[in-house]
């Protein structure tokens, strides 16, 4: 066998060591690093995620929050158009100088996300008055349908007027239990 010096003896295992080292290094710690690498990427990427998912949750809620108050909002309003049209309809009545009979609703027809609210009106008042109500109607900032006119004399100058006035009322539609 051949006599290895102790000076050799401490290189050679200093030599194997670095090897051993270097394959180690080469073979276990490049990869445990890839995988930290790869666990840090997908833990950001994972904390990303939660913080949108919590604002979306967030969003929803307020969302959810804004929807109902605007559908309080359009049930208040679709409650109280009804009465504002009739006080509308009055004070264009006055404003022409007509003497209002009677006004009797007819029907309520619902159209999906609006319904048309109907009213039977009988009148007296002469041609002219008549004329300005029909004008202060077209020309009036609520969309109103007037249907069929029926007129008859009462008096000398006087006329007996039947008419039928529509408008429409915007609102929620109406909702079927199990839907959203």
């Amino acid at each position: 066998m051949i006599a290895v010096s102790k000076r050799e003896r401490i290189l050679l295992v200093l030599t194997l060591s670095v090897l051993g080292l270097l394959l180690l290094e080469r073979v276990w710690w490049r990869r445990l690093q890839a995988a930290w690498t790869k666990a840090d990427e997908q833990f950001a990427q994972s904390q990303t995620e939660l913080s949108r998912a919590q604002r979306l949750i967030e969003n929803r809620k307020l969302i959810e929050k804004e929807w109902a108050q605007m559908q309080e909002q359009i049930e208040r309003t679709r409650k109280g158009t009804a009465a504002s049209f009739q006080a509308h309809l009055s004070r264009l009545e006055q404003e022409a100088r007509i003497a209002e009979k009677s006004r009797k609703p007819l029907r309520a027809e619902e159209h999906g996300s609006y319904r048309v609210e109907a009213f039977q009106l009988q009148l007296q008042c002469s041609l002219e008055q008549l004329v300005r109500f029909l004008d202060a109607l077209d020309s009036s900032e609520r969309f109103v349908r007037v249907g069929p006119l029926r007129i008859t004399s009462v008096k000398r100058g006087e006329l007996d007027v039947h008419m039928e006035v529509s408008t429409l009322v915007f609102g929620a539609p109406p909702t079927k239990e199990g839907t959203t």
